[in-house]
Formats: C-alpha cells, sequence, structure tokens
C-alpha cells in the first residue's frame, strides 16, 4: 500500500503544481506582474521548483511570438500542467 501512497501523493504534487502554474500563467497572460516569491511563499513544499519554473516561465511568455517559444503563445487556452514533472 505504500507505493499507492506514494503515488497518490506524486499525483497530488503534479496536480497542484499544474494548478498553480496555470494561475501563474493566467496572470502573465493578463497583463499582471506576479512574484514568483509570492507563490514560493504559499506553496513552501514545492518553492524550490517554483524558483526555478516560474522565472522561466516569465522569459518565455515575453519572447517575441516565435523566438525561443516552447508552445503556443500568451493567447492559448492550453495549460502547462505538464511542467510539474520538472
Amino acid at each position: 500500500m505504500t507505493t499507492n501512497n506514494a503515488t497518490a501523493d506524486h499525483l497530488s504534487v503534479d496536480s497542484l503544481m499544474g494548478q498553480i502554474t496555470d494561475e501563474f500563467l493566467d496572470r502573465l497572460n493578463r497583463g499582471e506582474r506576479p512574484e514568483v516569491e509570492e507563490y514560493a511563499q504559499r506553496y513552501p513544499a514545492l518553492a524550490a521548483v517554483i524558483r526555478q519554473v516560474f522565472p522561466a516561465l516569465e522569459v518565455i511568455r515575453r519572447a517575441p511570438s516565435g523566438v525561443g517559444s516552447l508552445g503556443p503563445g500568451p493567447d492559448s487556452e492550453v495549460g502547462i500542467g505538464s511542467l510539474a514533472h520538472v
């Protein structure tokens, strides 16, 4: 049963990270400048990942379309939940 609990915990962390990332990107897309540290403080268990991933997301989102793009631009409705594996 420990393996099932570990898997469930991992899925919960992945899901939470996906939700947090989507919220952060939504705010960027609305023209806000959310603070990475705000998210790191709100979610201390994920702070290290947040501090690594979110600044990179800011750079990618602010890049001109097609320059260093890793996917859909700011007008996209696609979430970035897959980054939770980083």
